[in-house]
């Protein structure tokens, strides 16, 4: 995992890049809008102990068919089976607020849910919280996206 950090207005913010998880090409990114899909972990300095996992993509108005493979990853990380997956590695689940199918379509990022780490379970940095987190749920991610490579390897080839 590689360290992405950023200073927001509520404070630091370090994105856990998994490079097997993010896809682009012809210059596309988040920033450009387009040619572009990422997964990753984020956590906030204001909520150091909340580790989000964020699906990204252009929009469905600007790239129908890579919306639509993030759009079936959320919904299948969304499922009952995937979410107990992870709740059984001893982590409490809150689902995003942004997922209902308009907001994925109409968004590039899209958080279905986060960890709610206790604190018992919180590392003494940021990093380590990420680390900690990928270690255990990682695995199950990356079944659902190993689903999936066949299409986003067509899209991205």
């Amino acid at each position: 995992m590689r360290f992405l950090e950023d200073e927001l207005v509520g404070g630091a913010l370090i994105a856990g890049i998994i490079p097997e998880w993010e896809w682009s090409h012809n210059g596309g990114s988040y920033y450009t809008h387009k040619d572009f899909l990422w997964m990753h972990w984020e956590i906030q300095e204001k909520s150091p102990n909340e580790i989000r996992f964020h699906v990204e993509s252009p929009t469905e108005q600007i790239d129908p068919a890579l919306n639509g493979i993030k759009e079936d990853i959320v919904n299948e990380v969304l499922s009952t089976q995937t979410l107990n997956k992870i709740e059984s590695a001893g982590f409490t689940i809150q689902k995003g607020r942004r997922v209902s199918q308009k907001c994925v379509r109409g968004f590039k990022s899209t958080e279905p849910f986060r960890v709610l780490l206790r604190e018992d379970q919180a590392k003494s940095s940021m990093k380590e919280n990420l680390l900690f987190v990928h270690e255990k749920a990682g695995a199950v991610l990356q079944e659902i996206i190993d689903r999936y490579l066949d299409r986003i390897k067509e899209r991205f080839t």
